[in-house]
């Protein structure tokens, strides 16, 4: 009478083999659609991230009544940073310029200029601009290629395999595009 309780209220061996070779067959159907979409997701983020740094530029040139450019793969590949545009050539047109050897960050002698570089940013391993436009950002948030590109200026992120697309508006908006 034992035997019957508990094979009645419990699962057998086939039962749960069975079980389990279902739930195997259909996480191995979706498991890579699911690691495609996890890995456009994660770009995505980095492409949101990049977008919050140059809308918090654009706060920086219109709070501090400065010019600000942003750079990318500055200094090296998947690295960005925001500089303030001094108008002095020694300093702007520096081959050292987005180096925080250089140029630190946070300024350690303010009032000698550039006062408002921001922080190195490095975008997730494996993740490169694969289209971008340095453009600066001017005091009253208007936005200005630099090198005479067109508005919108598109900056796309990258894994390899794919892509992420933000335009950056004359306003100083940023749209995100798939």
């Amino acid at each position: 009478m034992r035997r019957r309780l508990s094979a009645e209220h419990g699962f057998g061996v086939m039962q749960g083999l069975f079980s389990f070779l279902i739930v195997g067959g259909v996480s191995a159907m979706y498991m890579p659609k699911m690691t495609k979409m996890l890995h456009h997701y994660l770009l995505m983020g980095v492409a949101h991230e990049v977008g919050a740094q140059i809308r918090g530029a654009r706060v920086l040139a219109v709070t501090t009544g400065t010019t600000v450019r942003v750079r990318f793969n500055c200094p090296d590949p998947g690295e960005y940073r925001v500089l303030e545009v001094t108008n002095r050539r020694s300093i702007d047109s520096d081959r050292d310029r987005c180096s925080t050897r250089a140029f630190p960050y946070p300024d350690p002698s303010p009032g000698k200029g550039p006062d408002h570089d921001g922080p190195l940013m490095a975008l997730k391993d494996g993740v490169q601009f694969s289209d971008h436009q340095d453009f600066d950002i001017g005091p009253t948030g208007e936005i200005t290629p630099v090198g005479g590109s067109t508005i919108p200026i598109p900056i796309t992120v990258s894994d390899g395999e794919r892509t992420f697309t933000m335009n950056v508006l004359a306003s100083g908006g940023v749209e995100m595009l798939e």
